[in-house]
């Protein structure tokens, strides 16, 4: 159904089908699949959740530089609807790929921007 709404570039049903199948894989460890998924999901334009399923994919796959990319495009799309929610959820896997990477006051910056 996914591959179907990308082809016809539906990109409504593209990103509920894709948000849908990508909350399960990454809860199973199906990085790959969720990175193929939310990359053709990302063809339509720039979505949020696409992105910011992609960047906990390649976080996940030791690719931190990537996930940084497209977590901070989430987070700027996530800011501009208001949705504070998932800003907040974004502002954690920031901090989270930044307390990877050794940069532990960096990772707290982010993650004090996530509390309120």
């Amino acid at each position: 159904m996914h591959r179907l709404a990308v082809t016809g570039r539906q990109a409504a049903i593209a990103r509920d089908v894709g948000d849908r199948v990508c909350q399960v894989w990454l809860r199973t460890s199906r990085f790959a699949a969720v990175e193929a998924m939310a990359t053709a999901t990302l063809t339509l334009g720039p979505i949020a959740s696409a992105l910011y399923q992609r960047g906990w994919a390649w976080s996940s796959t030791g690719r931190p530089w990537l996930a940084l990319e497209d977590f901070q495009q989430a987070l700027a799309i996530y800011q501009q609807a208001g949705d504070r929610g998932n800003e907040a959820a974004t502002l954690n896997n920031i901090g989270y790929v930044h307390d990877r990477l050794g940069d532990r006051q960096r990772a707290l910056d982010h993650y004090h921007r996530a509390l309120p």
